[in-house]
């Protein structure tokens, strides 16, 4: 999402600045799936707001794809696609309705009876009042744009959580495994200097400069850091005293004012009170200031214990000692491997680590649907998700299995327990289930075969 109203003032200070894109040729192009994704499905002219009335996937997504992947090769410009990861630590969603999914159902209702009597074109307006007119999830066309990479091996990494953190890791690798990034104004929160904002195919980029915006605001890089999350970004919340009435002035006032982040929130304690907003603006910074990167030699670790900070020799010893409570407890390093290599899907793991499973509310809903989700394909002894998770503790260390994983409906009522349903992963049955694939065994020659009949070299096994 950015920093909030970052890059309109960037462009009111004109601070934004351009290149020919010649200037990227026979270059490596590190390019943010989610920021890409969004440009894509938010564009005026290629967004498919009734999505949210139909279901599927967008269809000239691909197309969309494939023209852009044309366009890198016709520019000499190699790309490589970093997915987002596991999500970061977090509390059990709140019971009952928000008022964001309330309005966002009253809106698909509203286009729903507009398309049933005939007025597409206001249908189409209708849904474009909410998320700009993207109603899918970057998860939601991870498999398509898997299988798009796969087909014209183009280069791709799953960071291990932020996206951001694994491209810092790298540009800023001592081999140059990329040269520069493709993402959004949050970017510039970790240790990049310039972050590319828009491509225009023509001929010309635009790109944002750091050092030139530090200069211009008078701030160093850690006040950059607090800016950005007292403004609001993916991670942080708007500072609560100017989220309603917001401008990037008034979060770089009180930044002056306080002098950093925390001094902002510690001067202002009382009217901050019950808000919670002091620790989420801590393990927002934490976050990014010691993010987790899979290296080159296959570990996940602190990004300044691999690529310290200049002037500065970062030891274990600075790492905090409960990162856990900020990303999730450690999971073995093989299973980061093969998340990063899209062999195991981050949402799958990301239940595990998390030890939530959040159902959002689908595009039609009924009392069959609801005992469907719940009985059938979560909670059920059998479920494709109960079993599919104990297949994925299995492997793991005998501590894995005794994590709690609770399931969370959008139709659980306000009242409901607020730890959720247990999901049933070490159930009896569930369990001979798992035992039943330990004697499975794939000879070396049928994968050959199956490899030639669908010429390919790979397989897609997400």
């Amino acid at each position: 999402m950015g920093v909030r109203s970052l890059d309109v003032y960037l462009r009111e200070r004109r601070l934004t600045s351009s290149a020919p894109l010649s200037a990227l040729a026979n270059t490596r192009l590190g390019i943010d799936v989610n920021y890409y994704v969004r440009t894509l499905l938010s564009d005026p002219d290629q967004r498919e707001p009734l999505i949210a009335s139909t279901g599927g996937l967008p269809l000239s997504l691909a197309n969309r794809i494939e023209s852009d992947l044309r366009q890198l090769d016709k520019h000499n410009i190699k790309p490589v696609f970093v997915f987002p990861g596991l999500p970061l630590a977090q509390r059990p969603p709140p019971k009952g309705q928000s008022p964001q999914a309330d309005r966002e159902n009253a809106v698909k209702n509203e286009a729903w009876a507009y398309y049933e009597d005939g007025q597409v074109d206001r249908a189409v307006i209708a849904l474009t009042q909410v998320r700009n007119g993207m109603w899918v999830d970057t998860q939601d066309v991870v498999r398509l744009l898997l299988r798009a990479f796969k087909h014209r091996f183009v280069e791709y990494v799953m960071a291990p959580y932020l996206p951001g953190a694994q491209l810092a890791y790298l540009l800023k690798h001592p081999k140059g495994y990329i040269h520069a990034i493709w993402s959004d104004s949050e970017a510039l929160l970790w240790p990049v200097d310039r972050v590319i904002a828009s491509i225009d195919w023509s001929g010309s980029f635009t790109y944002y400069d750091k050092p030139r915006i530090l200069a211009d605001m008078n701030f160093s890089y850690d006040q950059f850091l607090d800016l950005g999350l007292l403004a609001g970004c993916s991670l942080s919340r708007s500072f609560p005293l100017i989220a309603e009435s917001f401008s990037m002035r008034a979060a770089m006032d009180y930044l002056r004012a306080g002098k950093s982040g925390l001094g902002v929130c510690q001067g202002w304690a009382v009217q901050l009170k019950g808000t919670g907003y002091l620790e989420s603006f801590m393990r927002a910074r934490l976050a990014i200031k010691f993010s987790l990167v899979l290296t080159t030699d296959g570990n996940c670790l602190p990004l300044p214990l691999v690529i310290p900070p200049p002037g500065q020799n970062v030891t274990p010893a600075d790492v905090p000692s409960d990162l856990d409570e900020i990303f999730s407890p450690r999971l073995p390093d093989e299973l980061y491997f093969l998340l990063c290599r899209g062999m195991v899907s981050a949402q799958l793991v990301g239940y595990l680590a998390s030890g939530i499973i959040d159902e959002r509310q689908p595009l039609a809903d009924s009392p069959e649907y609801r005992r469907f989700i719940k009985d059938i394909i979560t909670e059920g002894a059998t479920s494709p998700r109960c079993t599919t998770l104990a297949l994925l503790i299995n492997p793991l260390h005998p501590q894995w299995a005794q994590r709690r994983i609770s399931a969370h409906y959008y139709f659980d009522p306000p009242y409901a327990p607020h730890q959720g349903a247990t999901v049933p992963t070490n159930d009896p049955l569930t369990q001979s289930l798992v035992e039943k694939c330990s004697t499975w065994m794939v000879p070396h020659h049928v994968l050959g075969d199956e490899l030639r009949r669908q010429s390919v070299s790979s397989f897609l096994t997400r």
